[in-house]
C-alpha cells in the first residue's frame, strides 16, 4: 500500500476518533444549559422570549455553530449540538456550554444565564439603561407594544416573572406558549397530551443512556437497514425469471450474475464505509469526488429512490396479503396501503429503536421460513442437479443452433432479465447513508451490517432463481412466483392440502408481506438523514436537519410519508409503474 494511501486511512481514523470524543463532551457539557431553557420565565439576551426546549432540537448531524474544546482549537463539525427552530436561528445566540451558567439579577426571576449582550452589558455596568431595539429582534414597528414590568425597571423582555412587586405580570405570549396562559402553569395543552401518546415523551438529555435508544447494533442495523435489500427478493427475482420468456435455462447464468452483482456492490460500499465514515452514502462521495452540482443529482436521485422504495414496498406487501384473501377484497387494498404508511410515519416519529424492535420479529420469521424453503427444494432435488446440468447443456446447444435466436439473441435475453430485476439490488446502499444510527465504532459496525447484508441477499435471491428453475416453475397472473414455489414444495413433502400446510403457506406469505413493510422502514431510516445531508449544503430547507424532542428527523419522515402516499395515489399501487 502507497504511503500516502495510509497517512489518509490513520488520518480518517483519528478525525473519526476525535469527532466521537468530542460529540461525547458536547452532551456532558450542554445538560446544565439545556435544563436552563425549562424555566418558564426565561427570556434571552435580546429581550425576546425564549421559546419552549423543542425550539432547540438536538440535532446530531449539522450545525454551523462552532464549538470550543476545553483543551483544543476551534472545530468546526458536520455534527454539530442544536439546530434552532425557524423562529429563532439567526436572532439569538446559543447558550455556550463552556461557561457555566450564572443566575441573572433579580428583576429576571433568577432563571436565565446571564447573556453577553457586547455594549449593553457594558453600558448596564456604567449604570446606563439598555433598551433593546425590539424592531431589530421581533420585527415589530414599535418597541412600545410590549408590556413592561411593573415594580422596576429591567431589559427583560415579554415572559418574564419579577419578585419586585411579589405579584405575577400578565406577559405577551412567546413561541410555544398559549396566549393568555400563565407562566406558572405547568399542566400540558390538549395537544401536547394527544402528542405524548402517539409520539411519546421528550428524550432526556440528561440520560447517559441516550445513545443506546438511538443508535443501532450491527444485528438491529440488518434488521432495519438490510430488510429493503432482502425484501427486494420477493419481487426481484421473480421479475427476472418471468422475462427469460420460457428459456429456463438461462436461469443458471442469471442467478450466478445476481449473486455476483451483489458481492461487487457490498464490497464498493464496505470500502465507500471507510473512506467516509461520517456517512452520505452517494450523496456525499459525489460532492466530493465530482462537485457539488453531481452531488444534488446523487441525493435528488437517492431521495426519489427512498420515497419509491417506501411506495414499492407496501404496494408489493398490499399484494402478497390481498391475493392470500382473495379478489372480494380488492377494494380495502389501496386504503390499507395508505394506512401501513401512516403507521410507519408514527412509528418514527417515536424514534428509531423503537420502530425496529417493533419489526425485528418479522424479518426473523421471513429469514428462518424462505431460508427453510430454499435449502429444503435445493437439498431435495440435489440428487438431480447432474440430469439438471445436462438438461440445460442441451438446451443452450439447441438455442445456439435456431438461427432465430443464436448467441447474441441469448445474450439479449439474459441481458433483459438482468436489466429487469435491477430491482433486486435496492437498498444495499442504505447502510453507508445512514452511518449516524451505527452504535460505536461506527465503521466496524456498519461494515458487519453491509456484510450480513451481503451473505443474506445474494443467498436468497440466487436460491429463489435456482429453486424456480429446479421445479421448472411458471408465472400465474393470480399468484406471486414465491406462492406458486411455496404451494410445490408443501406438495411435494406430503402437506399439500393439510391444515399444516395451510398454516405454513399462510406464515411463508404473511412473513414475505410484512417483510416488505420492514423495507419501507429502511426507507424511512435512510432517506431523512440523506436529506439532512442535503440540508447542510442548503440545497433543501435547513429544518430539515432538525430534530424533533424525540430526536427524530420529524421534517424529513413526514416529507417521504407524505410523498410515498402521492406516489400510491397516483399509480393505484400499480407494482409495474412504480417499478419502471
Amino acid at each position: 500500500m502507497p504511503l500516502s494511501d495510509r497517512a489518509s486511512g490513520r488520518t480518517n481514523r483519528a478525525e473519526s476518533i476525535e469527532r466521537d470524543r468530542l460529540a461525547a463532551w458536547r452532551i456532558e457539557t450542554t445538560v446544565s444549559s439545556v435544563k436552563l431553557f425549562r424555566e418558564k420565565s426565561c427570556v434571552s439576551g435580546a429581550g425576546l422570549p425564549l421559546s419552549r426546549p423543542a425550539d432547540y432540537d438536538y440535532n446530531p448531524w449539522l450545525s454551523d455553530q462552532r464549538f470550543q474544546k476545553p483543551e483544543g482549537p476551534i472545530l468546526h463539525q458536520r455534527i454539530g449540538l442544536f439546530s434552532m427552530s425557524d423562529s429563532h436561528r439567526g436572532s439569538e445566540p446559543l447558550p455556550d456550554p463552556s461557561r457555566p451558567a450564572e443566575q441573572s439579577s433579580k428583576n429576571d426571576g433568577g432563571c436565565r444565564p446571564k447573556a453577553d449582550n457586547g455594549p449593553a452589558d457594558a453600558a448596564q455596568a456604567a449604570g446606563t439603561p439598555a433598551t433593546p431595539d425590539l424592531a431589530d429582534v421581533t420585527g415589530a414597528a414599535d418597541a412600545s407594544d410590549v408590556p413592561q414590568p411593573a415594580g422596576g425597571s429591567s431589559t427583560a423582555g415579554p415572559g418574564a416573572t419579577h419578585s419586585e412587586p411579589e405579584t405575577e405580570t400578565p406577559i405577551v405570549a412567546g413561541v410555544g406558549e398559549s396566549p393568555g396562559r400563565p407562566v406558572g402553569d405547568d399542566s400540558p395543552s390538549l395537544i401536547d397530551q394527544v402528542k405524548q401518546v402517539v409520539i411519546g415523551k421528550p428524550r432526556d438529555l440528561a440520560d447517559r443512556t441516550l445513545f443506546s435508544h438511538v443508535t443501532l447494533i450491527a444485528f438491529l442495523a440488518w434488521v432495519g437497514l438490510g430488510a429493503d435489500g432482502l425484501s427486494s427478493s420477493c419481487y426481484g427475482p421473480e421479475e427476472a425469471f418471468h422475462h427469460l420468456e420460457g428459456h429456463h435455462h438461462l436461469a443458471v447464468f442469471l442467478a450466478a450474475a445476481i449473486i455476483g452483482t451483489v458481492l461487487i456492490i457490498s464490497s464498493c460500499y464496505s470500502h465507500l464505509i471507510e473512506e467516509f465514515p461520517s456517512g452520505g452514502g452517494g450523496y456525499l462521495v459525489a460532492s466530493k469526488l465530482l462537485g457539488p452540482r453531481f452531488g444534488l443529482v446523487s441525493g435528488c436521485a437517492l431521495l426519489i429512490d427512498y420515497v419509491l422504495t417506501i411506495a414499492t414496498s407496501i404496494a408489493a406487501a398490499g399484494n402478497a396479503l390481498f391475493g392470500l384473501l382473495g379478489p372480494q377484497w380488492t377494494a380495502a387494498k389501496l386504503p390499507t396501503e395508505f394506512f401501513l404508511i401512516v403507521l410507519l410515519i408514527v412509528l418514527n416519529l417515536r424514534g428509531v429503536r423503537e420502530s425496529v424492535q417493533v419489526l425485528m420479529p418479522i424479518f426473523l420469521v421471513f429469514l428462518i421460513s424462505h431460508a427453510l424453503l430454499i435449502f429444503g427444494v435445493l437439498g431435495m432435488h440435489l440428487p438431480e442437479a447432474g440430469g439438471v446440468v445436462t438438461g440445460v447443456a442441451d438446451e443452450i446447444r439447441t438455442s445456439l443452433a435456431d438461427p432465430a435466436i443464436g448467441f447474441l439473441g441469448m445474450l439479449a435475453l439474459l441481458m433483459k432479465a438482468y436489466s429487469l430485476g435491477a430491482g433486486t439490488y435496492t437498498g444495499i446502499e442504505a447502510v453507508s447513508n445512514s452511518m449516524q444510527v451505527m452504535r460505536e465504532p461506527r465503521v466496524a459496525t456498519a461494515k458487519r451490517t453491509m456484510l450480513y447484508m451481503a451473505i443474506s441477499l445474494a443467498t436468497m435471491a440466487g436460491g429463489l432463481i435456482l429453486a424456480y428453475l429446479l421445479l421448472r416453475l411458471e408465472t400465474r397472473p393470480d399468484k406471486t412466483l414465491n406462492q406458486v414455489l411455496t404451494e410445490t414444495f408443501l406438495s411435494e413433502i406430503g402437506l399439500g392440502g393439510s391444515w399444516l400446510g395451510s398454516t405454513l403457506l399462510w406464515i411463508t406469505l404473511l412473513s414475505e408481506g410484512a417483510l416488505l413493510i420492514v423495507a419501507a422502514q429502511a426507507g424511512f431510516i435512510g432517506g431523512p438523514r440523506g436529506l439532512a445531508n442535503m440540508a447542510h449544503d442548503s440545497w433543501v430547507p435547513r429544518w430539515f436537519a432538525s430534530l424533533s424532542e424525540r430526536l427524530a428527523a420529524h421534517y424529513g419522515i413526514l416529507l417521504l410519508g407524505g410523498a410515498a402516499i402521492v406516489a400510491l395515489l397516483l399509480t393505484r399501487g400499480n407494482i409495474s409503474l412504480l417499478l419502471v
